[in-house]
């Protein structure tokens, strides 16, 4: 039987496998906006990779290693600016090596985890209750909704 994380963690690593199919697309693909006024491939990509940078350093290393959890809530419209910022200077190569060493790392080191320490309530940065159970949730939530996004594009241009 196959428990709950374990699940989690299957869906999670979905979106590695996404990153690798769109990787061989070309350039121009990447810098299409998904929308009028929305943000490019290249940009939701590096926005979804540099959150799970960030959850990684300041949660689930923390976690894994028993230490504090020095993860806090920030301002979305700021980090999302230098995400954007952030994706005009890597190039496509370099930003799906990323994507994917930081996600893999993650996965790496929840699978290290205890299964009760997934539903452990640590307290964050800013004394919330943190549980990888609902960072899963949220994230996969998350990378679907990106995800559609971006799929919804490549359907537009009879890619997907």
């Amino acid at each position: 039987m196959v428990d709950a994380s374990t699940e989690k963690l299957n869906e999670f690593q979905r979106f590695i496998d996404f990153v690798k199919s769109i990787a061989i697309l070309d350039e121009q693909f990447w810098n299409t906006s998904i929308g009028p006024g929305k943000w490019t491939v290249k940009e939701i990509i590096a926005h979804i990779m540099l959150w799970d940078k960030y959850f990684l350093e300041e949660a689930i290393e923390k976690i894994a290693t028993k230490r504090p959890l020095t993860v806090k809530h920030l301002d979305f419209d700021t980090f999302n600016e230098n995400a954007m910022t952030y994706s005009r200077n890597i190039r496509v190569e370099e930003l799906v090596l990323d994507t994917i060493r930081y996600r893999a790392q993650i996965i790496d080191l929840i699978r290290s985890i205890p299964e009760e320490d997934i539903y452990f309530e640590h307290i964050d940065g800013d004394g919330n209750i943190f549980t990888i159970n609902e960072y899963l949730k949220g994230f996969i939530a998350h990378d679907q909704q990106h995800q559609s996004q971006i799929e919804s594009l490549l359907h537009q241009y009879n890619i997907g």
